[in-house]
């Protein structure tokens, strides 16, 4: 079986290419060509083989783990985010929906904590906290919603006052 991890100028093909090309050879070989109805087949014919074959099994790790190997080597050094230990300071305890309010978290974490704390959230709870903020600063919005960094630097502005 060929994994196809170079073109024809050596350049080495990304993900979403590696697996259009895989998709279009394995279409051509079956003779099928819905896409959606191809990955939903594979998926459970590979599930089946795996569970009877350990040697596909490797197979396929070899070759996510390369595909990983090359994805991580593509991503800047700035990119990759390392764990923040997170120190509580205050005492407030956290219900289930405070854990979704930037006032309870900079109580918890203090402001010099606060962006490692909205660091580890979603942008869509990231959002959420926004629009609790927006709430107690009418007028006020991110400068833009869809942007993880705008939307942490309006909760910081607001909440830590700064």
């Amino acid at each position: 079986m060929s994994h196809p991890a170079t073109s024809v100028k050596e350049k080495p093909l990304t993900i979403t290419q590696r697996t259009a090309q895989a998709t279009t050879e394995l279409r051509h070989l079956i003779e099928r060509d819905d896409v959606k109805l191809l990955s939903a087949a594979l998926s459970e014919v590979a599930v089946e083989f795996a569970k009877r074959n350990t040697s596909f099994v490797q197979n396929i790790r070899s070759v996510y783990d390369e595909l990983a190997a090359g994805k991580s080597s593509r991503n800047s050094a700035s990119k990759k985010k390392v764990p923040v230990k997170l120190v509580p300071i205050g005492t407030a305890s956290l219900g289930p929906n405070d854990a979704t309010d930037p006032y309870i978290l900079r109580k918890m974490f203090g402001d010099a904590q606060l962006r490692d704390a909205l660091d580890s959230y979603t942008l869509a709870t990231l959002k959420q906290f926004a629009d609790i903020v927006m709430a107690r600063n009418p007028g006020t919005k991110p400068t833009n919603k869809s942007k993880r960094e705008d939307v942490i630097s309006y909760i910081l502005k607001y909440v830590t006052g700064g």
